[in-house]
């Protein structure tokens, strides 16, 4: 998971996105390891961490945010199922799916908002 969520940077910072893309692309990469990370291409991973950030900052829990790559035809979304308060801290559980070439990944996290607005995966 840790190498998948520095590799999942990574590829944000490669593809210019700024501070919320990275920490998105952190999230998305850290859920997305393994097989899964893998077979995602640049824009895949973009695609992914820019529905991971929306998700966060605005969907209503139990609404999915999708993305979809013409490219490679591969999909997923995040869906926000929980939102709570941890301390001082706005947090969201959500679920990550991913489907590459007909075949569905699921993952499941959560987050919280960072003092400078980001989001961070928490252990």
């Amino acid at each position: 998971m840790i190498g998948g969520a520095a590799f999942g940077g990574l590829i944000a910072a490669a593809a210019g996105g700024g501070g919320a893309a990275i920490a998105g692309a952190v999230i998305g990469g850290a859920l997305l390891g393994g097989l899964a990370g893998n077979m995602l291409d640049q824009r895949d991973k973009r695609m992914a961490a820019e529905a991971q950030q929306q998700a966060l900052e605005s969907a209503p829990s139990g609404k999915p945010v999708a993305w979809t790559n013409p490219d490679t035809g591969h999909s997923g979304s995040v869906t926000p199922v929980r939102t709570y308060q941890a301390g001082n801290a706005y947090c969201r559980e959500f679920q990550n799916e991913v489907t590459i070439d007909g075949k569905k990944e699921n993952a499941y996290g959560k987050a919280c908002r960072q003092p400078d607005g980001s989001w961070k995966v928490q252990g």
